[in-house]
C-alpha cells in the first residue's frame, strides 16, 4: 500500500452524473471531511507471491479499518493475504499499532483465520530512500533507539 498525491479539483462524470473529487471513504468518511476536495489517496494493491499480476483493492484514508476490510474481502474471494507492506509514514505506524504490531512482534492474529499470522511489514526500499534523502538534504542521519530516523 502507498499514498499518492492528487491534483485538487472537481470533475463532472457524464456517465454517472456525479461530481467526483471529494474525500470519499465509504462509510468511514468523517462528517467534517465529506465536502472537502481530496488531495491524496491511499492505494491498496494485491500482488501474489507466485505469478504475475497486480490488483488494486481499495482507496481510502482510515487505514486500519480499510486494510482490515480489504484483507477480509480478499480472503473471501479465495486468495490468502499473509503480509501487509507499507512505508514508514505516521498513519501507517498508527495502523500497525491498531493491529497490535510492535518492533518485537511484526505480526497480528489473522482476522480471517486465528490459526494464521498476518505480517505487517515496513517497505525496506522506502526506508533506504528516506535515508538517502535525509543524507543528501541534511548531510546527516541519526537513528533513535526506537528506530525512528531524525
Amino acid at each position: 500500500m502507498d499514498a499518492i498525491a492528487l491534483s485538487n479539483g472537481l470533475t463532472f462524470n457524464k456517465s454517472t452524473l456525479k461530481v467526483e473529487g471529494f474525500v470519499y471513504l465509504g462509510e468511514y468518511t468523517p462528517e467534517e471531511q465529506q465536502n472537502q476536495v481530496a488531495d491524496h489517496a491511499l492505494i491498496l494493491m494485491f500482488r501474489p507471491f507466485k505469478g504475475d499480476g497486480v490488483q488494486v483493492l481499495l482507496q481510502g484514508q482510515q487505514l486500519f479499518y480499510i486494510v482490515l476490510e480489504g484483507v477480509l474481502l480478499t480472503e473471501r474471494t479465495g486468495f490468502f493475504v499473509d503480509t501487509i507492506v507499507a512505508d514508514g509514514a505516521s498513519w501507517n505506524a498508527v495502523m500497525r499499532e491498531k493491529f497490535g504490531v510492535t518492533a518485537n512482534k511484526p505480526y497480528a492474529e489473522h482476522p480471517a483465520d486465528s490459526s494464521r499470522k498476518l505480517w505487517v511489514l515496513t517497505d525496506f526500499q522506502h526506508i533506504i530512500k528516506l535515508m538517502k534523502s535525509r543524507v543528501v538534504l541534511k548531510k546527516e542521519l541519526t537513528v533513535s533507539s526506537q528506530g525512528a530516523m531524525c
